[in-house]
């Protein structure tokens, strides 16, 4: 290292009142000879981590060539902050942003490599860091671990369309569900949605490299098909363990559609159900309801779904699973 420099301003052009930390010491990066050799340029943004003592506990890059990222991120862990207005209390973790831009004149040739050439590393931005981070329902799918699916609730079974429960949901550092409300959804699906969300588990989400909380939305879609089911259906349901609803559609170009039925130009449904195990797994598959065209096809596709989604009830309730297979156009 070339040594010591004083403490780095903002660029001009920027807003004081962007910075919650302004720099106190800073080290500048010491262009690799192997970069000047080789006659590499560019800058490398460097994201930090400040601990209250104004220490940089972290670091992270995302671009730049590796060679000048390795100098940059040594440059960086040498830089010390504090809070632009002051010692916060209690005290406040940051994190910001620094940039290193790693050019050379155009007076210096590759053939001979100068030595002791060093880059400033120039503040750009820097925050609180955060207590909770929203993120989009869609980004935080992939990281869900354990999902427990709803129970239909038993005054919603005489229902047409489908029930969507929107729920904001807060997820602790740990993965674990938090804290959840409703958002939208009608009334009776509500209780249901929260208690199966309420036991989803995620991975911890990484913020610069620590776990911090989460907000997001979960949706949760109650299938109730798209027409009222025939009164025997509803009273079977009714005098049977609570269920969880599903859709299977047949199409005739499925090796499933049974051939008669193809041949005669027949469409149908079969109502078959399983018992949910409490760990998803489904079993004793029984038709309740088919012609008889449909009844084995019926059977045969419910049980290739051998495995759902834990249900979200007492491990000692038993909660059963309603296939609905449509055999259509």
């Amino acid at each position: 290292m070339s040594g010591q420099a004083s403490p780095v301003s903002a660029p001009a052009d920027s807003q004081p009142s962007l910075f919650t930390v302004e720099i106190v010491h800073a080290v500048p990066a010491e262009y690799p000879s192997e970069a000047l050799a080789k006659n590499i340029q560019g800058s490398v943004s460097v994201s930090v981590v400040i601990s209250p003592s104004g220490d940089v506990e972290r670091t992270e890059v995302a671009d730049g060539d590796p060679i000048l990222q390795k100098a940059a991120q040594a440059a960086a862990r040498q830089f010390r902050f504090k809070a632009v207005k002051g010692d916060p209390s209690p005290p406040a973790k940051y994190w910001a942003e620094l940039v290193f831009d790693f050019r050379l004149s155009n007076n210096i040739r590759t053939t001979a490599v100068p030595s002791g050439q060093t880059v400033m590393g120039q503040l750009v931005h820097s925050e609180e860091f955060p207590s909770v981070i929203r993120v989009s329902e869609t980004a935080m799918q992939a990281s869900r671990l354990k999902t427990f699916a709803p129970a239909f609730p038993r005054d919603a079974i005489g229902s047409i369309g489908s029930g969507l429960v929107v729920l904001k949901v807060l997820i602790g550092t740990d993965g674990k569900v938090q804290g959840l409300d409703a958002l939208s959804g009608p009334q009776k699906f509500v209780p249901a949605a929260e208690e199966a969300v309420r036991r989803w588990e995620y991975q911890p989400y990484l913020f610069m490299g620590e776990a911090v909380p989460v907000e997001t939305q979960v949706t949760v879609k109650f299938e109730v098909g798209n027409k009222p089911l025939p009164a025997d259906e509803m009273q079977w349901m009714l005098d049977h363990p609570q269920s969880m609803l599903t859709d299977l559609d047949i199409r005739e170009d499925s090796p499933l559609y049974p051939e008669a039925a193809k041949q005669q130009g027949r469409h149908g449904r079969g109502v078959v159900v399983a018992r949910v195990d409490p760990n998803g797994t489904l079993s004793d598959f029984q038709v309740i309801r088919a012609d008889d065209l449909f009844k084995d096809a019926a059977l045969e596709a419910a049980k290739r779904q051998k495995q759902v989604a834990p249900t979200a009830g007492d491990v000692h309730q038993q909660v059963q699973m309603t296939f609905f297979v449509n055999f259509v156009k």
